[in-house]
């Protein structure tokens, strides 16, 4: 759609909205678009090819250490690798969190260099995997084949991208693991995709883990964040700009919490979705700005947690952990179910990042700025990982997710009697509606971001260019055309178009 705008006196200009194919329902099984994807799918291979071809050669005596390659896990804040030691606990928790699905028969999506495969094959019955790259795949065989290790029979390896799980059983597996991957699809469209398929190869009551989700809510807090640790002494509009041009020009797929609920409600196969955030004791980006999902496939029986029993951490004036313990025993005792919701508990690896950056916002000098990779100590309030240290030390069960502040997080606590009835069998307890969207909730497209639009639009000048020569044309990427009650293309809400980002 074209039309023009005068957003300044005497500045008209014509301005051309593009709406993706990617965000248009059920196109992304048109020609062209299966043509995008595939364009930006063999750029992610072509990466990964490279980055695993030059790690080791299979002649070399680390070929034996499976699972201990953490190539391409660089900081943002820094550009240099996040410390394994860092690295070791992420992946540490997410096996945890894995293993508490209980998998026998797993299918992993995009197995990299096995960092999960290795610490949880030898418990599986099965275990199936699959990578878009035959360099990691070959790799990854050699490296099995040289450890003998005695579960090396019951992995399977295959190289196929994500969509293609047609060769695969339906209802087979009990676990689905995508982790660290979702942000490398081309879209939002595909990642449908993946969902449905590894849904139809699920069993009932099986689980899909969709791990190390970036939240799309928190992206322009990430950047300002980012630019800020590069450059402490910047102005606050120039770290304002730096931040916005980033976001423009951001390449991999996030996803707002939203999304994945729902999902949940426009899959009739989904019958519970839990959204909790990631554990561990060192602060980094992946503990401040990312989360995991778990999508169960029905018909199997879940425990709701949307009427839990609330209080507001502020109206607990804790003065530490350990008062907010006492807290918990004395309200918890008086709750008939042993359950309860506390919300906007303050997010230690959050809380200075999103104070620096609403002072940004408003034209002010970052006064404080947490460190950009905190190691083990967070700046303010607490981690999610205390709090589930502090549910164990209990004897109890934490679940800890988004909430509405976007510098704090929702817990509810399940003691003894509300885990046995989320269990359905054994520990394995079956959660939904930990996560509360806001509501009213649209379509999931509108949770995504467009992972390549400034490429689409920079398309959408060079085709106008060459055919309209010496006009200046300004895209504006948007996922739906705004309409008035009456169903007419409502002109006023349509976006302001950001002229400076079309001069680099």
């Amino acid at each position: 759609m074209v039309i023009a705008r005068e957003d300044g006196p005497g500045d008209r200009r014509l301005v051309t909205y593009v709406i993706p194919e990617d965000t248009v329902p059920h196109s992304d099984s048109g020609p062209s678009a299966n043509a995008s994807a595939g364009d930006f799918v063999a750029q992610w291979r072509r990466v990964y090819d490279d980055l695993y071809s030059e790690v080791i050669s299979v002649d070399e005596p680390e070929l034996g250490r499976l699972g201990s390659d953490f190539s391409g896990w660089n900081s943002s804040y820094t550009g240099g690798a996040i410390p394994v030691e860092e690295m070791m606990l992420w992946r540490a928790a997410t096996v945890d969190r894995i293993r508490g699905l209980k998998p026998a028969r797993l299918l992993e999506i995009g197995v990299g260099s096995g960092l999960l495969m290795s610490h949880l094959a030898a418990d599986c019955v099965e275990y199936r995997a699959t990578d878009f790259s035959p360099v990691t795949i070959a790799k990854l065989r050699a490296r099995l084949k040289a450890t003998g290790v005695p579960w090396a029979d019951r992995v399977h390896l295959r190289v196929a991208e994500a969509i293609e799980t047609d060769r695969l059983p339906e209802g087979y597996f009990d676990t689905v693991v995508i982790n660290s991957v979702a942000m490398h699809f081309p879209g939002h469209g595909y990642l449908r995709r993946v969902i449905e398929q590894a849904l139809r190869v699920l069993a009932p009551g099986g689980s899909l883990f969709l791990g190390d989700i970036r939240n799309l809510s928190l992206l322009e807090e990430f950047f300002t964040a980012v630019q800020l640790a590069r450059d402490p002494s910047a102005e606050p509009a120039t770290i304002h700009e730096r931040a916005r041009r980033a976001v423009a020009a951001e390449d991999e797929l996030l996803l707002a919490p939203e999304y994945f609920v729902a999902t949940a409600r426009e899959l009739a196969d989904v019958a519970g979705v839990d959204i909790q955030l990631k554990r561990g004791a060192a602060v980094n980006e992946l503990t401040r700005y990312r989360y995991d999902v778990v999508l169960h496939k029905g018909p199997t029986r879940v425990h709701s947690l949307a009427d839990v029993p609330r209080v507001a951490f502020a109206d607990l004036a804790c003065r530490d952990i350990g008062d907010f313990g006492d807290h918990l025993e004395r309200i918890m005792g008086e709750q008939p179910g042993g359950s309860l919701r506390v919300t906007g508990i303050p997010h230690g690896g959050l809380v200075n990042e999103i104070a620096a950056v609403q002072r940004i916002r408003r034209g002010q000098p970052a006064s404080t700025v947490a460190a950009p990779d905190g190691g083990a100590q967070a700046e303010a309030g607490w981690l999610p990982e205390d709090l589930h240290l502090l549910a164990e030390r209990l004897g109890w069960k934490a679940a800890v997710t988004w909430s509405v502040q976007p510098d704090c997080m929702d817990a509810v606590f399940l003691g003894p009697g509300a885990l046995a009835q989320a269990s359905q069998t054994g520990d394995r307890a079956v959660l939904t509606d930990l996560y509360e969207a806001r509501e009213p909730l649209e379509r999931a497209a509108r949770y995504a971001n467009y992972p390549h639009a400034s490429v689409l639009a920079d398309d959408v000048r060079r085709f106008v260019a060459e055919r309209v020569p010496g006009s200046m044309v300004t895209v504006v990427v948007v996922d739906q055309f705004p309409l008035t009650v009456d169903g007419e293309l409502d002109r006023a809400a349509l976006p302001a178009p950001d002229f400076t980002s079309e001069h680099g």
